[in-house]
């Protein structure tokens, strides 16, 4: 079966043989890129659905994934490439303002600030891991 990936490769070593070794690569690179914008599509649908930008749908998915009781410190979600620390702070705040999360000091630490997925936005992820799975 071919695609056209395929055929801009067919392409360019009938016009530039020269570069048939490079082609491989840039094959690859190209079909990364058609998954990378199906991927764009899909959860840029969910997050007009639910209203949410694509890093704070990362984030909440990242709380439900992170297992009962859906907790993380902002330090965890920049560890996991979430974003810079200032990011994760805006997304955190948003998300606070939607009344999906909310942080939660610790009784032993009051400096360690813990975020957490609300019933809210338990049942948000919930409704969109169904329509991701769709």
């Amino acid at each position: 079966m071919t695609d056209a990936v395929d055929l801009i490769g067919e392409q360019r070593r009938a016009e530039c043989p020269e570069l048939a070794d490079a082609l491989g690569a840039m094959e690859i690179f190209g079909r990364i890129q058609r998954v990378r914008r199906v991927y764009d599509r899909h959860f840029k649908k969910l997050s007009d659905t639910f209203g949410l930008n694509l890093g704070e749908l990362d984030m909440i998915f990242t709380l439900r994934r992170s297992g009962p009781p859906y907790t993380l410190t902002a330090g965890a979600f920049a560890k996991a490439a979430l974003g810079s620390p200032g990011a994760v702070t805006n997304r955190i705040d948003r998300l606070k303002g939607k009344g999906l999360v909310e942080r939660v000091r610790e009784s032993s630490d009051r400096r360690s600030v813990q975020i957490r997925l609300t019933r809210r936005g338990e049942t948000l992820v919930t409704a969109q891991g169904d329509t991701a799975l769709d």
